[in-house]
């Protein structure tokens, strides 16, 4: 990943199941900054995409979690992440550096160093970096 901006973008959305039995789940892990998997996404005519790649951190091919997804994405400044929702799963975002501006249903909010984000099920969001550094930028981490 190119040192820009860093929106570490993980993206964690929980997919509504029953917790596995003790001992029948994924091992424990720490993954450090650049640990994961990285991934290019594919373009999809009439979609913009903040980015070209993303780090997976946790999901069922990297350490076998059924519920769970993160990942960390870097966002230039200025990028947007487009306006969608998620049906099923729940997000949260984790603006660890930077400056973001995000649309939330009908409200819009300004985000700062340290804020988080819970956007529930079903909401339409959308996310533009409004930091000017280059790196870091905001770091956004989701999950439920």
């Amino acid at each position: 990943m190119s040192s820009a901006f860093k929106c570490f973008a993980v993206c964690v959305l929980c997919v509504v199941a029953q917790p596995a039995a003790r001992g029948e789940g994924p091992p424990p892990a720490v993954l450090h900054k650049d640990e994961g998997e990285l991934r290019t996404r594919r373009p999809r005519e009439g979609v913009a995409s903040p980015s070209t790649e993303f780090l997976l951190k946790i999901g069922p091919k990297t350490n076998g979690s059924k519920h769970l997804l993160v990942f960390t994405e870097e966002l230039h400044p200025g990028a947007v992440i487009p306006r969608h929702r998620h049906d099923g799963e729940d997000e949260v975002i984790l603006i660890q550096t930077g400056t973001a501006h995000l649309w939330l249903g009908d409200n819009e909010y300004h985000a700062e160093p340290g804020s988080l984000v819970f956007i529930p099920a079903g909401t339409w969001i959308s996310l533009k970096n409004t930091g000017t550094e280059e790196p870091p930028g905001p770091n956004v981490w989701t999950g439920c």
